[in-house]
C-alpha cells in the first residue's frame, strides 16, 4: 500500500466546518493512488470516526456537522488497489470561526487619493472590505463621522460573502460645501483599517468682501477689496 499522504492542514473554518487539504503521498506503493479517506474524532471521544464514506479523489475535503469551540482531531489516509495507507500524524484544530484583520481596497483609481470634479458633477468612491468578523464599516467627512445618508449624500454597504462586503458613498450632484477629506473605516477585534480620499469642486469664486472706494476725482478713484471667502478652485482674474 501507499505511504500517508503530505502536508495534512486546514484552510479555512468556520464555526461548524473546516476544510482540509493535503499533498499526495512520497510513495503510491506501486500503484497510482485513487483516492482518500479523511477521519475526525472529538476531544470526548475515544474512536475516530470516517468523515467521508465514499472515497474522496480530490486533495481537499470539507467537513460539516462539527460542534462550535470543541477540539477535533483529523487524519487522512490514502488508497491504491492494493490497500490503505496508515494514517498520517492527527491534526489537532479547535472550531471556531477564522479571524481576519480588516482590508480596504478601493475599487476606483484616483491619482494621489484626489477627486476633482465641477459643481453639479457626480462623485462616487466604492471600496471592497475583507475581515472576519465582517468589520464595522463606517464614513467620515474631515474625521467626523456621517451618521445618516441624505439625498445629496449616499451610503451603501452590502455583505458579499463570508469575509467580504462593499461599500461606496455617492453625491449625486456635487456642490461647494461637498469639499474635503473623506475616509472610509474598517474595524473588528483583529484591528482596523481606514483610506482617505479628498474631494475638490471646482466652482465660481464667492463675490470679493469689504469693497471700498477712495480719492474720488472726476475721472478716477481707487478701488480697494479683500479676496473673496472661496475662489471655487482657480487661481482668481479681476475685471472691472
Amino acid at each position: 500500500p501507499p505511504s500517508y499522504p503530505e502536508k495534512f492542514h486546514y484552510t479555512e473554518r468556520t464555526k461548524n466546518s473546516i476544510t482540509l487539504a493535503w499533498k499526495p503521498p512520497r510513495s503510491d506503493g506501486g500503484s497510482p493512488v485513487i483516492g482518500y479517506f479523511v477521519e475526525k474524532k472529538r476531544q470526548d471521544q475515544q474512536a475516530f470516526e470516517p468523515c467521508n464514506t465514499e472515497i474522496c479523489p480530490n486533495m481537499t475535503l470539507t467537513v460539516e456537522g462539527l460542534e462550535e469551540a470543541w477540539m477535533y482531531e483529523f487524519r487522512i489516509k490514502c488508497a491504491n488497489l492494493i490497500g490503505e495507507s496508515e494514517p498520517s500524524i492527527p491534526l489537532t484544530v479547535v472550531i471556531q470561526d477564522d479571524e481576519v484583520g480588516p482590508e480596504i481596497h478601493m475599487l476606483k483609481h484616483f491619482t494621489a487619493d484626489c477627486i476633482t470634479v465641477k459643481k453639479g458633477e457626480p462623485i462616487e468612491i466604492p471600496a471592497d472590505i475583507i475581515g472576519l468578523p465582517i468589520p464595522k464599516i463606517e464614513w467620515f467627512k474631515d474625521d467626523v463621522l456621517i451618521d445618516q445618508p441624505t439625498e445629496t449624500l449616499l451610503m451603501e454597504t452590502e455583505v458579499t460573502g463570508r469575509l467580504n462586503a462593499k461599500t461606496t458613498l455617492s453625491i449625486p450632484a456635487a456642490n461647494r460645501r461637498d469639499r474635503g477629506s473623506y475616509t472610509v473605516s474598517a474595524s473588528n477585534n483583529m484591528g482596523s483599517a481606514k483610506h482617505t480620499v479628498y474631494v475638490m469642486v471646482l466652482d465660481r469664486p464667492t463675490p470679493p468682501r469689504n469693497l471700498a472706494v477712495s480719492n474720488i476725482r472726476a475721472e478716477s478713484c481707487y478701488l480697494n477689496w479683500d479676496p473673496p471667502v472661496d475662489n471655487g478652485g482657480y487661481p482668481m482674474q479681476v475685471s472691472l
